[in-house]
């Protein structure tokens, strides 16, 4: 196996879940050691509990959309359907989207805007290691089509 090969295997091992769960790792110890100014006291932080369901809803649905199209949910993998039905008329990137309710969620429930400073950084990287790379596959496999889905649904909301 040359390097690049190595490096092709490390990137598919850091599937995007697992940059959720470190992006909970992050807010949850960056509100630990460095909380900043609260701006939701509880018993309000409780409603954090509300995108987190939303959200993970919204991933769960939108893998079991792509389980059922018969077509893979990895990242790295080909397509083998475009689905566009279901969440994916509302989003072109529901299990993305359900990631930031998610950690929308959490930040809302450790209360303070130190977790929030996660938020935007999550979502450059899902953007730029899969959003883009995937939009770039999936227009070439599936041209005329992909395009006029595009055109009807947006990327996030």
């Amino acid at each position: 196996m040359n390097s690049n090969d190595t490096l092709q295997a490390e990137h598919r091992s850091l599937l995007p879940p697992v940059y959720l769960l470190m992006a909970i790792v992050a807010m949850v110890g960056a509100d630990y050691l460095a909380p900043a100014a609260r701006w939701i006291e509880w018993p309000w932080t409780l409603l954090g509990a509300v995108p987190i369901v939303v959200g993970l809803g919204m991933a769960a649905l939108g893998r079991y959309q792509f389980h059922k199209a018969n077509t893979t949910v990895f990242p790295f993998e080909r397509s083998s359907r475009l689905v566009s039905h279901g969440v994916f008329r509302l989003s072109r990137n529901p299990m993305y989207l359900g990631m930031m309710l998610v950690l929308t969620g959490v930040a809302i429930g450790l209360g303070s805007i130190t977790p929030v400073l996660a938020l935007p950084l999550f979502l450059a990287i899902i953007r730029q290691r899969f959003v883009l790379k995937e939009e770039e596959s999936l227009a070439q496999q599936f041209g005329p089509t992909y395009h006029e889905y595009t055109r009807k649904v947006r990327r996030w909301i």
